[in-house]
């Protein structure tokens, strides 16, 4: 999405609800909310919240995150995430669209990487407003040597 159409992105959290940036303290439930934790993948969330753009949506009683968005270190959307109990109200959309919004306003074109089997992720994308401009194939390694171990505290 280009920053321009970004931009002009209009954002309200429901009543009851409030948008705000990621807390280092959330990493713990996005780690493990994400479908592609791993080994490593907690250390890599902390860093993705301490030095990235990111949005949380939380529940003004009880401040429990409910859904989020971080934009990863190559500069894409990811740990795209609604908790299984918030399903279903717009939510994904919601932290998409304000973290969308966020990016615009440094100046910069927003981009995501959605796996082509995610259905209800590309429909959400492609109701945005983003465009299919390429494609990315991940690839994950394995030890040839058994366990890999992270060094302490990574």
């Amino acid at each position: 999405m280009p920053a321009e159409e970004a931009r002009q992105l209009c954002v309200e959290a429901p009543p009851g609800f409030y948008l705000d940036t990621l807390r280092e303290s959330d990493a713990e439930l996005v780690n493990e909310e994400w479908p592609n934790h791993h080994e490593g993948s907690l250390y890599f969330v902390q860093r993705q919240i301490k030095l990235c753009p990111s949005v949380g949506l939380y529940a003004a009683d009880s401040m429990q995150l409910v859904a989020w968005c971080i934009r990863l270190q190559g500069g894409y959307l990811g740990a795209l995430q609604v908790r299984s109990s918030h399903q279903r109200r717009g939510f994904g959309s919601l932290v998409t669209k304000e973290i969308a919004r966020r990016i615009g306003c440094l100046g910069q074109d927003v981009m995501a990487l959605v796996n082509p089997q995610n259905t209800p992720s590309r429909v959400m994308f492609d109701k945005l407003g983003f465009k299919v401009i390429d494609q990315c194939h991940w690839l994950r390694t394995r030890p040839l040597n058994g366990e890999f171990t992270w060094p302490e505290g990574e």
